[in-house]
């Protein structure tokens, strides 16, 4: 019998039922493509786990979610997925990524304004949602819409857009996390730019040899950047690509390896049919540039030549100032909050739809 759709504001399971559930690693070593190893959670949003040994010595757990109707009146899944070198990390990453989803879905009431903002920025649709600047020293305002449920339809179902969205145990890790990713999303813009100036160059120079490279491609807003790129000519799969961006060099590369291995498992999956729709139907977790990458040869012997010439270029200062133009909400309902869990969704301002001013009064000020 199906489980029942869960309602919004329906109790969660506590913290270790669904952090700590225990997992058989004997079986999960030898699972292969057409084989899960499922833990069932009969309540709350998520309701099964499902893990996977699709890339050689890495685990990848499977988020998959009750139908769940959003404060927007938008349906919500809170489907995720991680790839890692064990189940329990695989779990963890996974299930962060599915409960930041959850969160953004549920607007709290108590944080929306139904008044417009001030000019010159117009009315502008409503309701609103404060955000903060920095440490919460100046308020701005964003249309609820945008903070709490961008959502996106992957192969017939819609899902939480990742974007600046975060989950951690604690408000400042959760908070630093939705920042990372948003001035990741920013630093990586050359790279895909590149990528364009490339393709539009004329008929592009024989590609490299097949392989694997992991290289620095540059610096950014006081990140290094790294690519982790494996180019085959013959497919299935053109181009994997694994991204970087953090602090350093070796930590970057070191993200971009890893995140190209679960690429590969997202792959694999879809080309199998495990999430439904044709082979080239893009993943729920996986970036528009680099599904493209994926199953377009041209596409990914572009980016081969790309990789072989590029060269890292100088590190600017780094600046806080680049921080200071992005916002934060706490969007943690009460549920993962009794579970010690924070969820931050973090905004650019600059151009970006952010509104600077407070929002008018209803009426004027006696």
């Amino acid at each position: 019998m199906a489980a029942e759709p869960h309602r919004s504001g329906q109790t969660l399971p506590p913290g270790p039922s669904i952090f700590l559930q225990p997992t058989d690693p004997a079986q999960l070593a030898t699972d292969g493509l057409n084989q899960a190893y499922t833990v069932a959670l009969p309540t709350g949003p998520v309701r099964r786990l499902v893990y996977r040994s699709v890339v050689k010595g890495t685990v990848t757990c499977a988020v998959d979610g009750a139908d769940v109707m959003g404060s927007a009146g938008v349906p919500l899944r809170v489907d995720a997925s991680a790839t890692a070198p064990s189940a329990d990390q695989a779990r963890r990453h996974a299930l962060s990524k599915g409960l930041a989803r959850h969160a953004a879905g549920l607007w709290d009431a108590e944080a929306l304004s139904k008044h417009p903002p001030q000019p010159p920025h117009g009315t502008g649709p409503g309701p609103w949602a404060r955000m903060w600047v920095g440490d919460g020293d100046r308020e701005v305002w964003m249309p609820a819409a945008r903070v709490y449920s961008p959502f996106r339809l992957g192969n017939g179902r819609l899902v939480g857009d990742d974007e600046g969205l975060a989950c951690a145990g604690t408000l400042d890790a959760a908070r630093a996390g939705a920042q990372m990713s948003q001035v990741r999303r920013r630093a990586l813009l050359p790279l895909w730019q590149a990528l364009e100036r490339q393709k539009r160059a004329g008929e592009p120079p024989l590609a490299p040899d097949e392989g694997v490279r992991d290289l620095v491609v540059g610096h950014a807003h006081g990140l290094s950047l790294a690519v982790s790129f494996q180019w085959s000519a013959a497919g299935p799969f053109f181009g994997v690509t694994g991204l970087g961006c953090a602090a350093d060099d070796a930590s970057a590369l070191a993200q971009a390896r890893s995140d190209r291995v679960h690429t590969e498992a997202q792959l694999r999956l879809q080309q199998a049919g495990v999430w439904g729709g044709p082979p080239q139907s893009r993943p729920p977790d996986m970036d528009v540039h680099v599904h493209r990458l994926a199953w377009n040869a041209d596409e990914a012997s572009a980016m081969a030549v790309l990789v072989s010439r590029w060269h890292a270029r100088a590190r600017p200062a780094a600046s806080g100032a680049q921080r200071s133009a992005l916002a934060w909400a706490d969007l943690t309902p009460p549920a993962l909050r009794e579970m010690g869990l924070w969820v931050v969704r973090s905004l650019w301002l600059d151009g970006e739809g952010g509104w600077l001013s407070r929002p008018a009064p209803l009426s004027p000020p006696h």
